[in-house]
């Protein structure tokens, strides 16, 4: 754990590296050049004038305008100016995204009116999900340091065709930080760098950051950096502190990248995550109440996450014959997993999991006459040992179970290959073609049969074929107006947490293990356009996606240690459809003015009772109607913005919504609008001031489905010093 003592520390450490670095380097690098975010948040000048590059929607760099997806960036000035702290609420602003929280520790995009294992997140290409991510919100996401990101890419929709299972929803990549050998001229040496500390009194927290880049142009590059997080107990509105919603977390990252020839690059990088004591505040007693929420009984609830990548990419471009570019990639990851929880009765439990996946990738791109194919081929294994011992607090002895969250002494595999071809019928028309097959085994070695007690061991395996089309037409290429669509087939298959999880689902749920499942089937419709024409940036898009063999917790009838057993089935079938849109305008040389809207709405057959019996009803957790509208002055060395963020009330409610009495209020989660201001100030060459006050009017608000209200009024500052 970080302690005070420690932290401060840490930033006394900083301070001096960073007077040392400082006094040795006679003056200070130039900034690298800006990358903007395609709807023109906040922190851009007039967009287009800007290179907007996007990689994920395609696997091939592209200009945002051009992409057949609807999508977002969120560049690393954004990241700066919102002053983020983690990975969730660094797409609170991207539309269409609904920034759930349990906890402080543990947000959960909704991305079109999904969550949790159907959203995918890469890291440089590399899947962060796994086999034991589990159904609904987790908190996996904040696994991701957003210090350490050069940008983040979303895809909204379905990507199955293009990155495989779980890609349902969304899917979203962090392109980490590098020093690259271009950033200097051939035989020139570099050496650059920035120290950073930010407060936040909402929740009394803490932010420290370090790090440094430097190598020889053309040669090689190696970045370096850590970062060092204490978040304090939050302030929220009308209830004062929160207590046991703070947390402490320490991460590093470095990357070498060594040019080897003209067209030939290796990327050697690693990170590590570590967070202590991340309570799920909503199951305990120490929970306050809010517009009828129930606290829990729960006397500690709480985690402890641990996260590494290491990986290598060798990657070729600009090629000849048969192969224009071509990306090998070979990673290891691992993430843990402790939970300690006592309940009112003083049981106690300890259980978690360690999951090592070994990953292998290759993409290449092959030019053709009648136009350019992408191919490659993934394999990803995950080797899972999993805990949980049980005992009585002030009692002696402890025994162990034979799994913990997820079936103990287990392997789960995925290969996939995959093909997509563009095609250019007519000049202002593109039409991208896509296949995929995918293959996934489950070897779960250590299960528990609820009803006997006794091991058993599941085994299955699946395969799956998912295609796409889609087209881009430059409608009218001077104005630079596009529409795009298509129709996609997305997939997610059965993993370890579906076939074995043995665990608290939503409240007073125990999930228990369900073998002979299938995967879950999914078809997506979209329409949508985007211009980039003067002073205005738009984007909008229309989406409906139909749900086919949705794998859904089933009451079983029974009641395990006073939770209601749950087992998954494919008993599902529905929909949900919705809009998002963006645009930004410079009204004048200094002034600019932006907003965004979206909305989604879905069924789906659930089970109401502890009855076998469906019903049709609302999609648990959907995004109510949200928005942000906010002006921006910029000149010079200063810059300012006055923005509002709302949604409106949320009483679209199922059964499991309306049983998760600790996080959704009776009849709904209420509307809300807050008025904020932030700003920032090149106070020198090498000083970067910026202050954030948010949520002036003190208002007392919560996402729908989190589990705690969002902070009151509160001021973040943050000084930033370049070396």
């Amino acid at each position: 754990m970080i302690t005070p003592t420690r932290f401060h520390s840490l930033l006394l450490a900083l301070a001096l590296s960073t007077g040392f670095l400082n006094a040795a380097t006679p003056a200070p690098a130039p900034t690298p050049p800006r990358t903007a975010a395609p709807e023109a948040a906040p922190g851009s000048t007039p967009l287009d004038q800007l290179p907007l590059i996007l990689i994920t929607a395609t696997r091939q760099p592209q200009p945002w305008i051009e992409a057949p997806v609807s999508s977002s960036i969120v560049p690393r000035e954004e990241l700066s100016e919102r002053q983020i702290a983690t990975l969730p609420d660094a797409l609170r602003e991207v539309p269409g995204v609904m920034i759930q929280k349990t906890s402080i520790g543990q947000g959960s995009p909704f991305i079109r009116g999904f969550t949790g294992f159907r959203n995918l997140f890469l890291i440089d290409g590399i899947r962060l999900n796994n086999s034991v991510f589990r159904e609904g919100p987790n908190q996996y996401w904040n696994t991701v340091d957003p210090f350490g990101l050069d940008r983040i890419e979303v895809i909204r929709g379905e990507g199955s065709v293009l990155y495989g299972t779980d890609a349902i929803g969304g899917t979203v990549q962090a392109l980490t930080r590098a020093a690259l050998p271009e950033d200097a001229a051939a035989g020139e040496s570099f050496l650059d760098g920035r120290a950073l500390y930010r407060f936040g009194s909402a929740s009394r927290s803490h932010f420290g950051r370090i790090e440094t880049r430097f190598g020889e142009g053309e040669a090689w590059g190696l970045h370096l950096g850590v970062t060092a997080k204490t978040f304090g107990d939050t302030r929220a509105a009308g209830l004062g502190r929160l207590p046991k919603t703070g947390y402490d977390e320490w991460d590093g990252d470095a990357k070498l990248t060594l040019r080897l020839s003209e067209p030939w690059r290796l990327t050697l990088a690693w990170q590590g995550v570590n967070q202590d004591d991340a309570w799920r505040t909503h199951r305990t007693v120490f929970a306050r109440t809010w517009e009828g929420t129930s606290p829990g009984t729960e006397r500690i609830h709480r985690f402890d996450q641990e996260r590494q990548l290491a990986y290598g990419t060798l990657e070729g471009t600009d090629l000849t014959g048969w192969l224009d570019r071509i990306r090998f990639t070979l990673s290891w990851h691992r993430q843990a997993e402790d939970r300690e929880r006592v309940q009112a009765d003083q049981r106690r439990d300890l259980e978690g999991f360690d999951v090592a996946t070994w990953g292998a990738t290759v993409d290449a791109e092959t030019p053709l006459a009648w136009g350019p194919l992408s191919w490659g081929a993934a394999f990803y294994q995950d080797n899972v040992n999993s805990y949980r011992i049980n005992s009585v607090v002030g009692l002696p002895g402890a025994s162990s179970a034979i799994q913990g969250p997820v079936a103990d002494d287990s392997t789960y595999r995925l290969f996939d290959l995959y093909l997509q071809q563009k095609l250019t019928p007519t000049d202002p028309i593109d039409i991208l073609f896509g296949l995929r097959f995918s293959h996934a085994e489950a070897d779960a070695g250590k299960a528990a049969d609820p009803i006997t007690g006794q091991r058993i061991g599941i085994r299955d395996s699946w395969d799956t074929v998912v295609g796409s089309a889609r087209f881009l037409w430059r409608v009218q290429d001077r104005e630079r107006l596009n529409l795009f669509g298509g129709v996609s087939q997305g997939f997610r298959a059965p993993n370890l947490s579906d076939l074995t999880r043995f665990d608290i689902a939503r409240s007073s749920e125990l999930e228990i293990p369900s073998p002979g499942l299938d995967p879950e089937r999914f078809l997506t419709f979209e329409l949508g356009a985007r211009s980039q024409s003067g002073p205005l940036t738009f984007q909008g898009a229309l989406f409906y996606t139909r749900i086919d063999d949705l794998i859904v917790r089933q009451p079983t009838g029974t009641v395990i240690d006073g939770n209601t057993a749950v087992r998954k089935r494919n008993a599902s079938e529905g929909y949900v459809w919705g809009f998002e849109a963006a645009a930004e305008a410079q009204i004048h040389r200094d002034w600019a003015v932006f907003a965004q809207l979206a909305w989604n709405d879905g069924e789906a057959d659930a089970y109401p009772t502890s009855s076998t019996r469906s019903a049709v009803e609302p999609l648990s957790r959907m995004l109510p109607l949200s928005g942000e509208l906010g002006i921006r002055f910029e000149r010079g060395k200063f810059w300012a913005e006055l923005y509002a963020l709302g949604a409106a009330e949320q009483d679209r409610l199922n059964s499991s919504d309306r049983a998760d009495s600790q996080r959704i209020p009776p009849g709904g989660t209420p509307g809300y609008v807050t008025l904020n201001v932030r700003g920032g100030w090149r106070a020198t060459e090498q000083l970067d001031l910026q202050l954030a006050l948010e949520n002036l009017t003190d208002t007392e608000y919560r996402v729908h489905g989190s589990g705690q209200n969002e902070p009151g009024f509160g001021a973040t500052v943050t000084a930033a010093l370049r070396f």
